[in-house]
Order: C-alpha cells, then structure tokens, then sequence
C-alpha cells in the first residue's frame, strides 16, 4: 500500500497548484450571444483563452455559472481572435452546469473544471488536441463526457473522482491513459479504449469498484506502467472484451490473463460502399480505410418471345454496377448498387457507320475508365 499513501500525500499539492496557481488578470471580458460575460486573456498575439475573473481563481466566486456557451471568436478593440483554449482552472469551483465548447478550441489546460459540482454533462470537439491534468476533477454530477477525436492523451487525473460517470468511450487517437487518469470514478460500469491506446498508466482505473466491462480494441494489449496491480482494481469482477481473433492475445499476456473472463467481440463487417459515377469514371469509397473494392457491370435485358426468326440484339444503354468491400479481418460489406444510363452516348460509338460489338466495349471502357 506505500504507492497509495504517497498518491493521498501528493494530491492535496496538486490541487492546491492547480486552483490556486496565481496568473495574469483577466485582460478582456466580452458578451456573448446570450449575454454572458466570459474573461479571456491572450495565448498569444492572435488568439485568446478563457480564464476567471481576477487575478486568480478564488478572486472571485461564481463568476459563471448555468449554461455557458463559449464563442468561437471575440472582437476587442476592433479586433477579431479566435478562441483557441480554456485555460488554467478557467471554470474551477464555478456553478455552471453545462459548457458548449466551439470547434476553435484546441486545448483544455489544468484543472480548467476542476470542482465543478453542478456539471453534468460536457462534449469535447475534434478540434481538442491537448486534454491537460486535472481538466474534469471531482466534478462530482458529472455523468456523461464524449470526447472527440482530437486528443491523444488523457492526462493524470483528468476525470478522476468523478462518482456519476457511468460510461466513457476513449477515442482510437489517443495513445496513453496516464496515471489516475479515472482514479475513483466508482460509478465507472462500461469504458471502451480505443485500438490506438498503446499505454495504461497506474491507477488510471483504480477504485472503479463497479467497472465490469471494459472493451479493447487494440489487438494486442496495452502496456501497463508502474503499479499494475492498481490499473484496473476490479478485474477480477469485470469482463474484457477485445477485438476478433484476439483473445489469445490477452490471455497469454501478464495481467491481463486476471479479469473475471476474456470474450471476443463478433467479427466486425464492414459498411455498404458508395458507388458514384461521373464523366466516364467510377469511384468507390468506404468508411474504413484499406479495403478491397470488388464490382461488376450489369445489363438486366430480360424478354419472352415464341419467334424463331433472328431477334435485333438490344442495345441497352442502361447498365447496373454493383460492388462490395473486403478486408482482412473483417466480414464482406453489403452489395451497393447504382445505374448508370449512357443514353447520351451515340450508339455507334466508333463511328464506323454500323453498332457493334466493338461500340459496346468502347462504352464499357468509358464506364470502367480503362
């Protein structure tokens, strides 16, 4: 138990720094569209960050409070700065109860929510890249957080002592979990870690007491740093979930071998493609990346007829492509379908006075552009 004693003896410093950190006064206080004062001050020469009011942020109490809604941009003096950060323990304390983070923002430094008891809910934009310690502790209503797809690394005690927080999807651009990252969020059941986590640190799960499914869905398993023991304290209670084919993977692992059980998730399948059709050319997209196109071009003629005499060959300008997506890995994607009508073409495509076969594989090669 020595490493959990000196986390209880280093805390209270690191909450004292962060609250209580003296900075710069607030340097400009503006409006917003629903009359809001929100105090900023400057990142740089061009951009601003919202801070306190004062000098520091217990120089005043309550400053915000009820629904914010930070701007994207402010004009001061006649001139316009994007809002790019929330800075250092900018809500800390405060009764705001809901914050809407504009898609300028690339940055949430320390403590910048620290303590606020009456937040329930916060949505992180793509634009967030840096996610700093301490940014949601002990925001004690929290109980729902999406973080975007922009940051690469919660930070130590991000969202630790968050009791309401049932369940936290983590992105598959973040690459580290650091320390105590969700270090007693008891009200913890489901976290999904995303497949480009490559690092849990100590304690980021720790005093999870009711943390029974944890999804993975990097095919091989994270490392653990320092004091494993402690990274996910209910294991032996929870159920992993990992990728496809993977489960070997974690069970000849150190540690991971220890949670209650090890189940597969079904084999993924991969989304129906689109098919688009434009000046002669095909193109075809999926949202997973890396995959395999396969596709065919079609004429649906069908007719009866109880004449023996010779029948003119029907010259369909109308043609049917269709085309699935493969991956390894991955199960076969839906069959997507388009027509294409080439009506507008002249049938007699090489211009030699009479409409063949070879006009039909001139309009083909201009469908399949070879």
């Amino acid at each position: 138990m020595r490493q959990f004693r000196i986390f209880l003896s280093v805390l209270p410093a690191l909450l004292l720094s962060w609250a209580s950190t003296t900075a710069y006064a607030h340097l400009v206080e503006a409006e917003n569209a629903q009359g809001v004062t929100i105090y900023y001050n400057y990142k740089n020469a061009t951009e601003l960050e919202v801070t306190y009011r004062g000098s520091s942020s217990y120089s005043q109490y309550n400053e915000y409070s009820g629904e914010v809604v930070i701007p994207e941009s402010v004009t001061y003096n006649g001139t316009t700065y994007p809002v790019t950060g929330i800075g250092l323990s900018a809500f800390a304390e405060s009764d705001v109860s809901s914050v809407t983070i504009p898609s300028t923002v690339t940055e949430i430094v320390n403590g910048a929510f620290q303590n606020c008891a009456k937040l329930t809910s916060v949505d992180i934009p793509n634009s967030v890249t840096t996610l700093k310690s301490g940014a949601f502790f002990n925001c004690s209503q929290l109980e729902s957080v999406t973080i975007g797809s922009g940051v690469t690394t919660i930070s130590q005690y991000a969202f630790a002592y968050c009791p309401k927080l049932k369940e936290i999807t983590i992105p598959n651009t973040v690459t580290t979990i650091e320390n105590d990252a969700f270090y007693q969020c008891t009200g913890l059941v489901s976290v999904v870690i995303g497949s480009g986590v490559t690092t849990i640190g100590t304690s980021a799960f720790y005093v999870c007491n009711n943390l029974t499914s944890v999804t993975i869905l990097r095919q091989q398993p994270p490392s653990l740093e320092g004091y494993t023991d402690f990274t996910f304290s209910n294991r032996a209670n929870a159920t992993l979930y990992v990728p496809y084919g993977c489960k070997s993977n974690y069970q000849s692992a150190n540690y991971w071998g220890e949670f209650k059980q090890i189940k597969e998730l079904p084999q993924p399948q991969l989304p129906t493609p689109t098919i688009t059709y434009a000046d002669g050319k095909l193109t075809f997209a999926d949202e997973v990346e890396g995959v395999t196109f396969q596709y065919g071009v079609f004429q649906e003629y069908v007719q009866t007829t109880s004449s023996t005499e010779p029948i003119a060959f029907p010259f369909n300008p109308v043609y049917i492509v269709r085309a699935l997506a493969m991956k390894e890995g991955w199960r076969n994607s839906g069959i997507a379908e388009i027509t294409v009508d080439l009506s507008d073409l002249k049938g007699d495509a090489n211009g030699d006075g009479i409409i063949s076969i070879a006009d039909i594989t001139i309009i083909l090669e201009k469908i399949l552009n070879q």
